[in-house]
């Protein structure tokens, strides 16, 4: 696929298409492909252009899909629930539309054509690497298209890429930025600094029990019980009912018989060989001196690292690896079919230029015995008879668990295990509890109150399962009993914190007043630290410590003095005392390009976001 994409990869048509796969992904995310208008009510308008419901729905759809494609089937729920993803996905398509009509403004367009070739390319739309037709009808109907609405939101999606690429890549950098960001980025700084931490003051800290019950009544929502519910569910797997079933060795070797009378053994040749570029002026005479060494019994694969120019097989003697017939070009395996094996060919040319082919090897592919065989093929037919019991048991168990409020008798009935959960949270579920559509359901308002079964539930296409919520508790306030322990220590910890913040203040002040921070390490028992000539990225300091310290002021009369806190724990005290300008000799004229390159993307970037923000901020948008 990625080799036909880049061979299609020509003129303007190479710019379209690298625009339509980095530009919208990064203003509105992967749905913008798949948005199109509808017949049904708007839900905003945006200068008088509908924006319906159907759009927005199948927006947040692929937008769900996107994120559980990014982040894996464990996503929580709550984090693509419509509610959640409904605003933003809105205010994308808001933004898209704002652009696409100022595209369209500018007179951008693009023809039939174009759109008709993209749709001839796709490997999605090809059958044996030929487009076919009834393939494109089928995908597109089932993504809710016709060929002239697909078409169109190709139009849109191409137009809105040709005036987001004009934009981000219409920036530049100059110089002088270049020199200017370089030597920031090259700067580097001397400092001293020590490191405090509240551990010292957490024994000195007393606390009372009034104290303990203010703070409780005062953050109660730190102390929560999660909602929680617990379910019994039946599950009707395919996978589980083949594992009961028995199969009998005749069985196995009636399907082993079938095996043999379909079983057709295919030839593979293994080939080596000599690119040549059959436009080359030398061409011919490379072609003579390669038969000529041949002639003289040089190996094949040292002439093939020597001459051959197919940069991918070269290195390893020329070998391609064995085909069927169907692995290289016609005329290519037409001569390597009537080769003998060790036998050179005469040179053959192709689209891709001069071949001279070797053949290696043949080898016949012969069916595995039945003993190899055996128990894929009871597998497949454990799976095959488990899939009929599922279609036939499906409808059972449809009707049979339809809003009843006890699965244990269903169960029974219909010879399936029981499961229940313990109690479990939105997070902490185990087996069926994890899966975040059976959560999903779990959580619903519905099956909370009712008591009853849920619909089924497709986990995938060999697995349907029914649930009912048997207990449920809401979040409650954990009482102090419970979590006295907990509410001593956020005590505690809060005002050794303070007193750590009083002390560093002091060191600070004191420091400013002209007492060293050597002297006041020595005092508090702490190590001071020296850092000489540190880069931005000075790989043995805490890099809180090096953000703050290049963010400082420089003080030519004296040393800058402050602190920060440091993601594990504690506050470190800094003084800055020198900064060296950075040093441009070192940086070449390659990595000046570079730069240049990288900062005028970087600006072209932020033009396109601006616009985009512009467009909408100056359009008519109305949201219903």
């Amino acid at each position: 696929m990625l080799q036909t994409f880049r061979d299609n990869l020509r003129g303007t048509v190479a710019i379209i298409l690298v625009g339509l796969i980095c530009i919208p992904f990064a203003l509105f995310g992967i749905d913008s492909l798949f948005n199109t208008q509808a017949t049904a009510k708007p839900v905003a308008e945006v200068n008088g252009e509908e924006i319906s419901e159907t759009e927005l729905q199948r927006a947040i759809q692929m937008r769900k899909s996107q994120l559980t494609q990014q982040f894996g089937e464990n996503l929580p729920p709550q984090f693509i629930s419509d509610e959640r993803l409904r605003q933003p996905v809105l205010e994308s398509l808001v933004q898209r539309a704002a652009m696409l009509q100022s595209a369209k403004a500018e007179g951008m367009t693009v023809g039939s054509t174009a759109v008709d070739q993209i749709i001839l390319n796709s490997s999605d739309f090809q059958v044996d690497g030929k487009f076919d037709s009834n393939r494109y009808q089928a995908l597109i109907r089932s993504i809710g298209y016709t060929n002239q609405s697909y078409k169109s939101v190709i139009e849109k999606e191409i137009v809105l890429n040709q005036y987001a690429s004009g934009l981000s890549q219409s920036n530049f950098a100059l110089t002088a930025e270049v020199v200017t960001l370089a030597t920031i980025n090259l700067q580097t700084r001397s400092f001293d600094y020590l490191v405090l931490s509240d551990e010292p003051y957490l024994s000195e800290v007393e606390i009372s029990d009034e104290e303990i019950e203010s703070y409780y009544q005062e953050n109660q929502n730190r102390y929560l019980s999660p909602e929680t519910v617990e379910i019994e569910a039946l599950e009707l797997s395919s996978r589980e009912l083949a594992a009961s079933i028995e199969v009998d060795e005749s069985r196995i070797e009636e399907e082993y018989q079938q095996e043999q009378s379909t079983f057709q053994s295919a030839t593979q040749r293994r080939a080596s060989h000599i690119l040549l570029d059959v436009e080359a002026e030398d061409h011919q005479t490379t072609l003579d001196t390669i038969y000529q060494r041949l002639d003289e019994g040089v190996e094949f694969a040292e002439l093939a690292k020597t001459y051959s120019q197919d940069f991918g097989s070269k290195d390893s003697g020329g070998d391609v690896g064995y085909s069927t017939g169907d692995s290289f070009v016609p005329e290519f395996e037409s001569a390597l079919a009537a080769l003998s094996v060790g036998e050179v060919s005469q040179p053959i040319e192709t689209e891709f230029g001069v071949h001279i082919i070797k053949l290696m090897d043949i080898s016949e592919s012969a069916l595995p015995t039945l003993d190899e065989m055996r128990l894929s093929i009871a597998d497949r037919i454990r799976q095959a008879e488990a899939d009929e019991i599922f279609i036939e048991k499906l409808n059972d168990f449809k009707d049979l668990t339809y809003n009843v409020d006890d699965l244990g008798p269903v169960a029974q009935q219909l010879g399936l295990s029981l499961w229940e959960s313990e109690a479990f949270s939105r997070f902490s579920g185990n087996g069926l509890a994890s899966n975040p559509q059976i959560i999903e359901a779990a959580f619903s308002e519905e099956l909370i109150q009712s008591g009853f079964t849920s619909d089924p539930i497709e986990l995938d296409e060999q697995t349907v399962v029914v649930i009912r919520v048997k207990a449920h508790a809401p979040e409650s306030t954990k009482p102090l009993n419970d979590v006295r322990e907990a509410v001593t220590t956020a005590i505690k910890t809060e005002k050794a914190r303070q007193l750590l913040a009083d002390t560093v203040a002091s060191v600070v002040e004191k420091a400013k007043s002209g007492e060293s921070l050597s002297q006041q390490a020595e005092a508090l028992s702490v190590e001071l630290s020296t850092v000489e000539e540190a880069s931005r990225q000075q790989p043995d300091v805490e890099p809180s410590v090096m953000t703050k310290v290049f963010s400082l002021p420089f003080n030519e009369d004296g040393s800058v003095y402050d602190s920060v806190q440091l993601p594990a724990g504690g506050i470190a005290v800094i003084a800055l005392n020198g900064v060296q300008q950075g040093d441009l000799s070192s940086v070449t004229d390659a990595e000046k390009t570079a730069a240049m390159n990288q900062i005028g993307m970087l600006l072209g970037e932020a033009d396109l976001l601006s616009v985009r923000d512009y467009l909408v901020e100056q359009a008519t948008v109305e949201y219903n």
